[in-house]
């Protein structure tokens, strides 16, 4: 724990940061309300582990979007896509199953 200026504690997060600036900063803000320190739950090192990368399709302004693929610790194949919504959200639309 660090003790602020005006008294109050918080938890430093000790990790090395991996992606852009805005998506370490969630992370980091994440990391440190949602991790359980007895269980490691949601612990973004502990995850990452766990669920390791299997193919990465790098963002590219000409695409507009991109795409992991990990190995989920509970099994099967996990894929994450982020994108803009008119690219993302017609690739969403596809691999959805036709309900009749």
């Amino acid at each position: 724990m660090l003790e602020q200026g005006d008294g109050s504690s918080v938890q430093v997060v000790n990790w090395k940061p991996v992606g852009n600036a805005s998506e370490c900063a969630m992370i980091k803000l994440a990391q440190s309300e949602c991790t359980d320190p007895t269980t490691l739950e949601n612990d973004i090192i502990h995850t990452r582990s766990s669920n390791p990368t299997i193919f990465v399709i790098p963002f590219n302004s000409k695409n507009k979007y991109q795409v992991h693929v990990h190995d989920c610790k509970q099994g099967g194949l996990t894929v994450e896509m982020k994108g803009a919504p008119e690219v993302s959200g017609n690739e969403m639309a596809k691999s959805q199953p036709q309900l009749n």
